[in-house]
């Protein structure tokens, strides 16, 4: 039996639920936007060279 990338997606995110409370995991999604954000600005100063 094969497990689909969207059904491990759940099972993976329903765990990270389970674990983190509401306002941890809304601090770390605001730290990777801030973290994507800072690397594309890197990026396009980088090919302005």
């Amino acid at each position: 039996m094969s497990i689909s990338v969207s059904d491990e997606l759940q099972l993976f995110a329903q765990e990270i639920h389970r674990f983190l409370s509401p306002n941890i995991l809304r601090d770390l999604a605001r730290d990777v936007e801030l973290l994507l954000m800072k690397k594309k600005r890197e990026l396009s100063e980088y090919k302005a060279i």
